[in-house]
């Protein structure tokens, strides 16, 4: 177990404060070409169960079907002069995710495990592609799916091999470094566009349901029929008014089981533990900070 440097809780509200801006304008940009989106994961639980952000809770999450997060990724790429970058494997060779993060220029959101990486690494709002699929029990995909999920994870540990020691452990270390090195001669980009290859070839435009195989949940329980996000539904997340899934009670029973609006126990309450937050690196703003412990 290792001690960190974490935001004060003063720091946490004013995050949450920069990320209903940036949920503001997105929504404001999928109302405008017409793109769906939904809240998911602890941001939907959020959303539910305390009408906004999870108390400790230092991100906020949506996901959208691949066609609308192509367009997304597009918008952006051709507005250099907006307020925010949209990062992918699409618009950053170095990026290490199969999903997007839009982020807000001129900040920075520290955290540890991916510190030496060489891309932009402000305050962001993680968005996850939604591709067609077949059901859970469908053999085929789900062997592809595997094959896809492991190809992420190699991503993630060439990324983090590093660094991660001290808040890992040392066993995850050795496990990742042997990783990084072995994968050392195939990049991170073409492992995550390989990734995307096989994810968006699982299923056609007929495809009855829909798959999110970015998240950290099991695949299989993140495959759901498209009639649980269609017609999405509309929540209020403190001040916003934003989409959700239809069937949002059952995607969270899905996730999270039927106790979902029972709050976890302390140790339980997990967040990206950011050592540092910038709002503004012009003004070289550095909040203050606070000791806290990191489960090993």
């Amino acid at each position: 177990m290792k001690e960190i440097e974490a935001i004060s809780p003063e720091t946490l509200e004013k995050l949450k404060l920069t990320l209903l801006e940036m949920m503001r304008d997105i929504d404001q940009i999928c109302k405008e070409h017409k793109l769906d989106y939904f809240l998911i994961g602890g941001t939907l639980l959020g959303a539910v169960r305390h009408k906004g952000f999870i108390p400790w809770d230092d991100d906020l999450d949506i996901a959208m079907p691949r066609k609308d997060y192509e367009k997304l990724i597009k918008i952006f790429k051709n507005n250099e002069n907006s307020k925010y970058i949209l990062q992918s494997i699409e618009t950053d060779k170095n990026y290490w995710l199969p999903f997007a993060k839009v982020r807000k220029k001129n900040t920075l959101f520290d955290d540890l495990p991916t510190r030496n990486v060489k891309s932009h690494r402000g305050i962001f709002i993680d968005i996850f592609p939604l591709d067609d699929a077949h059901d859970e029990k469908n053999r085929k995909q789900n062997a592809k799916v595997r094959l896809a999920k492991l190809l992420k994870l190699i991503a993630d540990f060439k990324t983090t091999a590093s660094i991660t020691k001290e808040i890992s452990g040392t066993k995850k270390y050795i496990i990742k470094n042997i990783v990084a090195i072995l994968f050392k001669p195939i990049s991170t980009h073409r492992l995550l566009i390989l990734q995307k290859k096989i994810i968006t070839n699982l299923a056609d435009d007929d495809a009855l349901y829909f798959i999110n195989v970015g998240s950290q949940y099991s695949f299989k329980k993140q495959t759901m029929p498209k009639t649980m996000y269609y017609p999405s539904k509309e929540l209020r997340f403190e001040e916003l008014i934003l989409k959700a899934p239809s069937e949002y009670i059952y995607f969270l029973e899905r996730i999270y089981g039927k106790s979902y609006m029972e709050l976890p126990p302390k140790d339980k309450r997990k967040t990206h533990a950011p050592s540092k937050i910038i709002f503004d690196t012009n003004e070289g703003e550095h909040p203050r900070k606070l000791k806290k412990k990191v489960e090993s």
